[in-house]
């Protein structure tokens, strides 16, 4: 069985708009990165610890920039705590269409005795990247709660929540890395009925702001003239430019800005495997220092500075509160060896 369906919920914001970038991207292959594989392995771990109503260990050492398992663990079981008694859905597959299938992280569906027209069915979803994900008119989780409106027609209200600790704006709504939203039964069915509408769609595809997230822009039909467009506009007064073609414009120019990650680590594999490109050359990235223990080093700088050794807490700043900091940065940090990426 696919991993994926062919309409995914984690996709929706961008099918909806533009129904044909589903049968487009459908097999081309899944790229991944270490952010990425961050979140699936924190997925796992939610899910064990609910299935096992066990919280992981707590270690004296931060071990990345992300949020440590055991607090997640335990800010997902004191939400959870919150929503009262009821089931508990932990990474449980949701069916709306034979072609819409997804799963969902956490779902609690309150208990039959306790359905009324002021209880909600929560939906859950675990969010690891910074890029800031809302809860409201969340396409992914309107998805997840229209696959509940058959089942229990009398639930008037569904709860949206989008858990992202390692985000790069606020943390959430209380500050704990939650933001959420009830949406009325008549919003879910409106989305459902989007979702049908988009999986119904028999025309051509839809050019817009999703496009920044498809993966099916260099096969896409729309989009196969963008590189004569946008030469042909460079060329030209920008006072003659029309609004549609400098929405086009800069369209295009985030796309291949978002690439931009991806194919400078292409040509530096190539590089680093004798690729002899005119132009180009392998040189050293620029790296900062790094304590060599992060948690030593603000028990020493608290001890000799207070507060003010801890915030922020990195080697530079630690060597401008004088000369304890000065000399402890100096035996207990290393400037890490350079990673090499391609210069052009």
């Amino acid at each position: 069985m696919a991993a994926h369906s062919l309409y995914s919920p984690s996709a929706m914001a961008r099918i909806i708009p533009c129904p044909p970038s589903a049968a487009l991207s459908a097999n081309l292959p899944q790229n991944t990165n270490p952010k990425a594989e961050e979140g699936t392995r924190v997925h796992k771990v939610i899910e064990h610890a609910l299935r096992t109503k066990t919280v992981p260990p707590a270690f004296p050492w931060k071990t990345a920039d992300n949020m440590p398992d055991h607090e997640v663990v335990q800010r997902v079981f004191s939400y959870v705590d919150q929503l009262g008694p009821g089931r508990i859905l932990s990474e449980h597959r949701v069916t709306l269409l034979s072609n819409v299938w997804g799963t969902l992280d956490i779902g609690h569906i309150p208990n039959p005795t306790s359905l009324f027209s002021n209880n909600a069915i929560t939906v859950f979803d675990y969010k690891n990247g910074g890029y800031d994900v809302q809860a409201k008119d969340n396409a992914q989780l309107l998805t997840y709660a229209a696959t509940f409106l058959d089942e229990y027609p009398d639930v008037q209200w569904f709860r949206l929540v989008v858990f992202q600790p390692n985000s790069w704006g606020a943390q959430g709504e209380d500050d704990n890395g939650f933001k959420q939203y009830i949406h009325n039964r008549a919003e879910v069915e409106a989305h459902r009925q989007a979702v049908i509408d988009a999986v119904n769609y028999a025309g051509p595809p839809r050019p817009g702001p999703h496009c920044r997230w498809c993966p099916a822009i260099p096969a896409c039909p729309a989009m196969s003239q963008d590189a004569y467009f946008l030469m042909a506009a460079i060329s030209r007064d920008r006072s003659s430019l029309s609004p549609h073609e400098l929405a086009r414009m800069l369209r295009i120019i985030r796309a291949v800005s978002d690439m931009r990650d991806t194919l400078e680590g292409y040509l530096t594999e190539a590089l680093k495997a004798g690729a002899i490109v005119e132009g180009t050359e392998l040189k050293p990235s620029t790296k900062w220092q790094q304590w060599n223990n992060e948690r030593e080093a603000v028990v020493h700088l608290w001890q000799a500075y207070g507060p003010r050794g801890v915030k922020p807490l990195t080697v530079a700043q630690a060597r401008k509160l004088g000369s304890v900091g000065e000399q402890y940065a100096l035996m207990a940090s290393h400037k890490p060896e350079s990673e090499y990426k391609a210069r052009y």
